[in-house]
């Protein structure tokens, strides 16, 4: 699903609980979200980059983003752990 996409549908989950006056401010809230889709995308491509780079087995590149991107949902805050 692309950014603009994720976003607008978080956008339309939460515009349903505010009132009119309320999505105008909801809005730049979604601004941020896209924004931090597309911040996380763009660190799952480098680091993806990085172990396509390293002289491994395609089954252990693929092993470790598998690993990573569990490790990303596990969060409670859904956000990337630092290394």
């Amino acid at each position: 699903m692309k950014n603009h996409t994720r976003a607008q549908t978080t956008w339309y989950r939460i515009a349903a609980t505010l009132n009119r006056y309320q999505r105008d401010a909801a809005h730049s809230l979604v601004t941020m979200i896209e924004r931090e889709i597309a911040a996380a995308q763009y660190h799952i491509l480098v680091e993806a980059s990085k172990l396509v780079l390293v002289d491994q087995d395609r089954r252990e590149i693929a092993r470790r983003l598998r690993e990573r991107a569990e490790q990303l949902m596990a969060s409670p805050s859904g956000a990337p752990r630092r290394r």
